[in-house]
């Protein structure tokens, strides 16, 4: 069942969930400085055309979406290349793990390595 619950003002609504966006992105970009660059941009894209009155679950499906095309616009710019997939799972995992560690603890040696494996011969 969806929350009624609404947040008294855009304050409230940056607090709660700026974490919740700055997750979604490092886990996308893997670095800080970018992540909080888009971080910021979701919540100045979202800033006029989100309602304040919407629903605590509205906020959060608008913002995850709105991450999705800052995100696809960063890959654009950065490769060249169209990116628009955002995981419903990974978005949603992220959501629900407020206060679990940022950064470098996120990431596990398996992760790495596939990582490592994946980029081309000029990066070994």
């Amino acid at each position: 069942m969806v929350s009624d619950d609404v947040y008294p003002g855009w304050e409230e609504i940056y607090r709660d969930n700026v974490e919740r966006v700055y997750r979604i992105m490092f886990a996308k970009v893997g670095n800080r400085p970018d992540a909080e660059d888009l971080t910021a941009e979701v919540f100045m894209a979202a800033l006029r055309p989100l309602r304040v009155s919407a629903s605590v679950g509205e906020v959060r499906a608008y913002l995850v979406a709105t991450a999705r095309t800052v995100l696809a616009a960063h890959w654009r710019r950065t490769l060249g290349v169209a990116v628009t997939t955002l995981d419903e799972d990974s978005a949603q995992t992220m959501f629900t793990t407020v206060g679990a560690p940022v950064g470098p603890a996120l990431d596990n040696p398996a992760r790495a390595e596939a990582i490592l494996a994946a980029l081309p011969d000029r990066y070994a």
